[in-house]
């Protein structure tokens, strides 16, 4: 039967009749059989749990552990319930037995003084927001054991330089490292199979990624903002590459797309404005909305013959483009499609157009031959939009019929 007891006295010795053993219990702590709910604030800043206890509940030191540095857990502790410490801003050092098999979500977010944190061999999942916001963690060891990385596991960890993620990891959640300011490399082991949607964003100082063969999906937004990234390696399993993955990646020269990928989504360059070297296999057919939207150092780009439709604004304000070939096969050009690319000097459009969007070649000021691979008829049935519609001078255009 268990039995909740309110503490007056310094020390009080508590029954725990499943274990046969006695509990000392402090009056700062309450406790209600072996779970340990709710700390009143008033205990020693270097805080030892008493051992017996077998559980930390919800939010049990997350009201009142404003003043507390350290915290010893007794290996007797098998479960850390959701948001247990969380937002105890003056934790340093935390000792976590091996013993605990289960931490729930956010039960350290927030614990801004936090600068290391061991994880127990048993632990399978570092659940949603358990180290959200701990901006003086530094480093950070998982063990072979875990499984899955959680939504916002170690977001805004700003002081993060390194970690490793062990092989037998399958999938990064949403978030998982999203404005890990400090972070400068990482590699993602064959056994991850999906990198969540903006799982790596806003990680300033990373310079290189190794995404090993395996992965399958790189989610939306997943390396966006990483202003620092020079050099990613992607493998030919991953068959999806979301919108804006690489967006912002300011520092970023080069990038090679597998021949397993099929579609550049919206997004996914744009203003990688460092880019230079952009080789896409055979196997893409789309490349959709601002792509490669203000790559601004981008001299060439070959387009392959797999390809049939190219978005709005898909390569606008790409200054350095200086000549374009569009294959037969591309049946649409999105509205301002390559606008603004201020040194393009020729195009070749391919007999297989069907449609052209406003503003196509828009403000291409040294722009001199459009070149058409098809008849004067073939030309005249492409649906041009309004602004376009200025292509139809003779000017503007040679035929190769």
């Amino acid at each position: 039967m268990k039995k909740t007891f309110t503490i007056t006295a310094i020390w009080l010795i508590c029954l725990t009749c499943a274990m046969g053993k006695t509990i000392k219990v402090p009056d700062y702590l309450r406790v209600e059989g072996t779970k340990l709910y709710h700390y009143t604030g008033y205990g020693p800043a270097n805080l030892v749990i008493p051992d017996g206890i077998t559980e930390i509940g919800s939010h049990a030191f997350s009201n009142n552990g404003e003043s507390l540095t350290s915290i010893t857990i007794p290996k007797s502790v098998k479960t850390i319930g959701d948001g247990a410490f969380s937002e105890c801003s003056s934790l340093e050092t935390i000792n976590i037995p091996n013993s605990v098999k289960t931490i729930g979500d956010s039960a350290f977010s927030r614990c801004k003084s936090l600068k290391t944190i061991n994880i127990p061999k048993g632990i399978t999942v570092i659940e949603d927001g358990v180290f959200h916001y701990c901006e003086s963690l530094k480093s950070v060891t998982l063990p072979s054991s875990i499984k899955t990385i959680g939504d916002r596991a170690f977001s805004g960890c700003k002081s993060l330089e390194t970690i490793n993620i062990p092989r037998g990891i399958t999938v990064i959640e949403v978030s998982a490292f999203e404005s890990c300011e400090s972070l400068i490399n990482i590699t993602i082991p064959n056994s991850v199979t999906s990198i969540g949607n903006n799982a790596f964003q806003f990680c300033s100082a990373l310079k290189s990624v190794t995404i090993q063969d395996g992965v399958k999906a790189i989610g939306k937004d997943a390396f966006s903002n990483c202003e620092s990234l020079t050099s990613i390696t992607i493998p030919s399993s991953v068959t999806s590459i979301k919108s804006g993955a690489f967006q912002w990646c300011k520092s970023l020269t080069s990038i090679t797309i597998p021949s397993s990928v099929t579609s550049i989504e919206n997004y996914t360059f744009q203003f990688c404005s460092a880019l230079k070297s952009v080789t896409l296999p055979n196997s893409i057919k789309t490349i959709r909305g601002c792509a490669f939207n203000k790559c601004y150092s981008l001299t060439n780009i070959t387009i392959p013959r797999s390809v049939t439709f190219i978005g709005n604004s898909a390569f606008s304000d790409c200054k350095s483009l200086t000549t374009i070939t569009i294959p037969q096969g591309v049946i649409s050009l999105g509205a301002y499609s390559f606008k603004g690319c201020k040194s393009l000097k020729s195009i070749d459009l391919p007999s297989s157009l069907r449609a052209i969007g406003h503003g196509a070649l828009f403000d291409c000021d040294a722009l001199k031959d459009v070149i058409f691979q098809g008849t004067e008829k073939e030309w005249n049935s492409i649906y041009l939009e309004t602004e376009a519609e200025c292509m139809r001078r003779e000017s503007d255009l040679l035929l190769n019929d």
